[in-house]
């Protein structure tokens, strides 16, 4: 069985742990019970740093959080090449305002209306839309992360006659989602995927349970592609509003979608970026207090997020984020039968301790396996716990991740249970 440790990296045995965690859910469950919660996005607020009085569309964030980009029609600096360009602004911190504002260097801003960058963990990759008569989705490259953009290139095997839009890339670079007005489609604009293969993208195929008469634009993949944020118009829902779909597998259709109702306004919604550790969701909106129409609006996430696929030899990176809480005390727990964790009235079962058969699968070599279950959340209210998954029989098996915080006078907030899919 070898040594295996607690989540908590602090030396003590799992049974240790879990008789310590049995100890404290008892007299948590002395104070009033809590319930449940599931995770929500804050309050939107404009990003008044960066809008202005005319249009500002399509926000993305860069990989690592600190870079904005968007297309505006601004016309208060001097000299650029298009109608529409690309713009960005830099914050020292995912914590901090985001500083003045610059074009986007090089080709990659045009003559023509340049929309809806999507650029590449590497920073030497992007995607965008060219308004050349057609609506159409090009390339463009440059040597280093901070150099000038080369000339766009047209992705020739996605060209059609219609308007394409909002391009989405997963962060390996094999998966791409965008919106088009392509004939053959729903109605509108509609959601279309593509895979890239032997070198080049494949021929561009309706995503039909996500596209409706209705329009859909700007779809959000996340980096492992099993989320999808994109703003569409629920029946009776009158303007566009930011939707989600999910699914466990790369390979699986995808799953029904619902509405945000905590991002979504009697205005319009449009074009959600969501950030790669899904703490952060970045949008277009007209709603009241826009400076113009439209302009960008952000919202933080609370609860429980991941990143990365689920999958053996790959860290798995689980966040946890109640902004409200900065310093509360956090378990994040992982099962993988039907009936782990401790009953709470009012609450369920929740999967807070590890689970017995998840410890005779990876016995022998749980101290390099969790790293950060529990401990402290930060002065923000962040946590981030990894998970290495070794190979061997965890493979397609579903787990389920959730969280508790609490303190001194009990439990203070339990996340929803997350049900995932280990990957090959």
């Amino acid at each position: 069985m070898g040594d295996p440790r607690s989540p908590g990296g602090s030396g003590t045995t799992p049974e240790d742990a879990m008789s310590a965690l049995r100890g404290f859910v008892v007299a948590c469950l002395l104070a009033p019970p809590v319930a449940a919660q599931t995770g929500v996005w804050s309050a939107p607020v404009p990003l008044t740093e960066v809008n202005t009085p005319t249009n500002d569309y399509y926000p993305f964030l860069s990989a690592d959080g600190v870079t904005l980009r968007w297309s505006s029609a601004r016309t208060d600096l001097p000299g650029g090449p298009g109608a529409w360009d690309i713009y960005q602004a830099v914050r020292p911190d995912r914590f901090s305002p985001f500083g003045p504002v610059t074009r986007e260097p090089g080709g990659i801003n045009t003559s023509s209306n340049d929309l809806g960058v999507h650029v590449m963990p590497s920073e030497m990759q992007a995607f965008h839309t060219i308004v050349t008569g057609n609506s159409d989705l090009w390339e463009t490259t440059r040597s280093g992360p901070a150099g000038p953009w080369g000339t766009p290139v047209l992705v020739l095997p996605l060209a059609a006659s219609g308007t394409d839009y909002g391009v989405t890339v997963t962060a390996d670079g094999l998966y791409m989602m965008f919106s088009s007005g392509r004939p053959g489609g729903a109605g509108g604009q509609d959601l279309y995927e593509s895979h890239f293969v032997s070198g080049m993208w494949t021929p561009p195929v309706l995503v039909a349970p996500l596209s409706t008469s209705g329009g859909e634009y700007g779809p959000c993949l996340a980096p492992d592609g099993l989320t999808v944020w994109y703003s569409g118009a629920p029946s009776g829902s009158g303007d566009q509003n930011v939707m989600v779909s999910r699914r466990k597998l790369t390979t699986d259709p995808w799953g029904a979608p619902v509405p945000v109702p905590e991002l979504n306004s009697t205005s319009y919604e449009r074009e959600p970026h969501v950030s790669d550790d899904g703490r952060e969701i970045f949008f277009t909106s007209g709603r009241p207090g826009s400076l113009g129409a439209p302009d960008n609006w952000t919202a933080r996430w609370t609860g429980l997020t991941h990143q990365n696929l689920p999958q053996p030899t790959r860290p798995f990176l689980i966040h946890l984020s109640i902004p409200s809480l900065p310093g509360a005390n956090y378990q994040i727990g992982l099962s993988l039968s039907s009936t782990p964790g401790f009953p709470v009235p009012g609450v369920g079962t929740i999967p807070l301790g590890l689970d017995p058969l998840l410890l005779l699968s990876i016995s022998g070599v749980l101290p390099s396996v969790f790293q950060n279950f529990s401990g402290v959340l930060d002065s923000n209210g962040w946590a981030t716990a990894t998970l290495n998954i070794p190979p061997g029989p965890l493979v397609h098996l579903d787990f389920s991740i959730a969280a508790v915080t609490y303190g001194p006078g009990g439990v203070s907030f339990i996340t929803n249970g997350e049900d995932l899919k280990v990957n090959p």
